[in-house]
């Protein structure tokens, strides 16, 4: 596969390539193992017969001999019948492995069987025996050079086992100079003969990696040829190459592409109209003129005028490079093409008229875009004035509860004291009727001090998400006696809904905190409760579970209300969020409980909820003394 890059096309298989070379060298050399295996078989019975002869008639009991041959011969018939199935049968790329690794175990055999006969027949041989037997076996090694060559692990295998049992038995067995002599010749002639084997693989690779080689070329050189011819006969350009002598004009070589349909002319005749003729305009200079001032090895680009036979005039756009004639050559080489670039060219002049326009038009944008962002100013101004008008709401929805708590204990203070005034008035009070006032007096007083101080510290809490403010002091209090005293106040919401509560908190647990913030998270989250979770049906209870493990109070509040969805539950505390827009409810009221435990107490908060399971938060804030308390910070999505 090939792919072009830049102007050049790349072979992208060159791994793939190098790998199918690789391959096909290993079939092509297992091959040469196989192909003299008829040869083999001839050298090795003769030698064997020849050997076995000779060596029985000087010292060599007969019978061993013959049962020596016997082996020898039937190893040697063996591989000869491994190479005629080899010839038969399939030798493809994917089976040479097997093919190698059967001729080299057939090989180690009859090496083996050389050399168990080496150990044989030179045992208290005489020094004649000895001298013709490792001639023999020196020349039998010698001869199997070229025929296991192409394989060197064929060859080393045959030398060292035929090669290494004459040698120890030689220099075992040495008694004298000349043992000695012979004994070392056979081990230098054994290194001699394993690096002429060596020399003549590399020598058979690479002449058959050069034949692969040339043949892959060659396919390529054809198939990009192939390609060329296509990509040219379809391309909408023309190509053409040339060439001069040094002194004198081109010669065009070869042409091919949309001679026609750039020229109106076929090939040949615009060669012989003289293809560097063609520049029409007054104030341009022929095409060969601006050839002839190339500077060799730099390409060149250039637009000029073309007249058409059909009398039409076309842009084009044309593409040179002058080649240095090569050392000894006597001609410069000169490769270029033309393309039709009319439809651009005409495009370039209606762009140009088009930026003229768009040049008016963005003036007068200018102008509308300062009067937009006049527009947009305002806006901005309006949409702070409404996300105020929102939070002015939510006040007024967050301390209506306490501040109404307020003015029905004053009510009833009110109304126990004209009823008390009227009967001293008469003279008929009592010390019972006095009691009864004394008491509806206190209870009353308290509840109107109580949400007082509650309406006072949401005004404050809810001035902490429109601007910066002081905190509350920060004091020790009874966690369970407080929550009594916050649900308390909330009595008549809750008696209004009919919803009831249940505190799980031990009396001992005392926390130093800031009881204004405790109070205005409670109170967030049981108006909450309140207003979502027990709206659409009467009844119902909230959950107030208090641990302190540790250096931290967890908290955990809960309803068997309707729950909400996955939808809802990702907003909860997003400001200004809310499913009871226009019927009291603001956003503010769980985004401050948030703001209040994460930034202020340095906490968390987490909700879990499934639509009609009812819903929980989980809250916790560690009880080391954090830094003073400021306002927490409103999200900036705010205004």
């Amino acid at each position: 596969m090939t792919m072009s890059a830049g102007n050049e096309m790349v072979d992208v298989r060159p791994a793939e390539a190098a790998s199918d070379i690789e391959a096909e060298a290993q079939r092509q050399k297992t091959a040469l193992l196989y192909r003299n295996a008829h040869v083999a078989l001839a050298v090795t019975i003769a030698i064997a017969s020849l050997l076995a002869y000779v060596d029985a008639t000087l010292h060599t009991a007969a019978g061993a001999t013959f049962v020596w041959w016997s082996v020898v011969v039937a190893t040697a018939v063996g591989r000869y019948e491994l190479a005629r199935r080899f010839r038969a049968g399939e030798r493809d790329v994917a089976a040479a492995p097997m093919w190698r690794q059967r001729y080299l175990f057939a090989t180690a055999l009859l090496a083996a069987a050389w050399g168990a006969g080496s150990a044989l027949l030179l045992w208290n041989a005489p020094d004649r025996a000895l001298l013709f037997t490792g001639l023999v076996l020196g020349g039998m090694v010698a001869g199997a050079v070229p025929i296991l060559g192409p394989v060197p692990a064929a060859f080393r295998t045959f030398a060292l086992l035929v090669c290494l049992p004459t040698s120890a038995r030689i220099l075992l067995q040495a008694d004298s100079p000349l043992h000695w002599a012979f004994g070392f010749m056979t081990v230098v002639f054994l290194v001699a003969m394993l690096a002429s084997a060596r020399f003549l693989h590399q020598t058979i690779d690479a002449a058959i990696r050069l034949g692969l080689e040339k043949e892959r070329l060659a396919v390529n050189l054809a198939e990009s040829e192939a390609r060329y011819r296509i990509v040219s006969a379809m391309s909408s350009d023309l190509i053409y190459s040339c060439s001069r002598k040094q002194e004198g004009d081109f010669r065009i070589d070869w042409l091919a592409g949309s001679c026609e349909q750039l020229f109106g002319l076929s090939a040949d005749r615009l060669q012989a109209e003289d293809l560097w003729r063609c520049s029409v305009a007054d104030d341009e200079m022929p095409f060969g003129q601006h050839l002839a001032a190339l500077v060799p090895g730099q390409p060149d680009e250039c637009e000029l005028l073309v007249r058409h036979t059909d009398g039409s005039v076309r842009y084009m756009r044309a593409i040179s490079k002058l080649l240095r004639p090569a050392t000894g050559a006597e001609r410069y080489r000169l490769y270029g093409s033309f393309q039709d670039i009319t439809e651009r060219k005409r495009a370039e002049i209606q762009l140009g008229l088009r930026t003229q326009d768009l040049s008016r038009s963005n003036e007068e944008l200018k102008l509308t875009l300062e009067s937009l962002q006049q527009a947009q100013k305002h806006l901005v101004e309006s949409e702070k004035m409404a996300a105020l008008g929102g939070l002015v709401a939510g006040v007024a929805h967050e301390i209506n509860t306490p501040v109404g708590v307020g003015v029905t204990a004053a009510s009833t203070l009110e109304d126990e004291t004209r009823r008390l005034t009227a009967l001293y008035r008469q003279g008929q009070m009592k010390k019972a009727d006095l009691e009864q006032y004394l008491a509806v007096a206190e209870q009353s007083s308290r509840m109107i001090l109580n949400n007082l101080g509650r309406a006072a510290g949401l005004i404050n809490s809810f001035k902490q998400v429109a601007v910066d403010q002081s905190s509350e002091s920060r004091r020790r209090f009874k966690v369970r006696a407080y929550l009594e005293d916050i649900l308390t106040s909330l009595r008549p919401a809750l008696k209004k809904t009919g919803v009831s509560y249940a505190i799980d908190c031990a009396e001992e647990i005392e926390i130093d905190s800031y009881p204004g913030m405790f109070s205005q998270i409670i109170t967030n989250l049981v108006m909450n409760a309140l207003t979502h979770a027990h709206d659409e049906r009467p009844g119902g209870m909230v959950r107030i579970v208090v641990r302190k493990p540790d250096d931290r109070l967890e908290l955990e509040f809960s309803d068997d209300g309707k729950g909400m969805s996955s939808e809802v539950l990702a907003k909860i505390f997003d400001p200004f969020f809310t499913t009871k827009r226009g019927v009291g409810g603001s956003g503010l009221g769980l985004h401050t409980v948030y703001n209040l435990i994460t930034q202020t107490l340095k906490g968390s908060i987490g909700c879990r909820s499934q639509p009609g399971q009812g819903t929980t938060f989980a809250i916790q804030w560690p009880l080391a003394e954090p830094p003073e308390p400021s306002a927490p910070t409103v999200a900036p999505r705010l205004f």
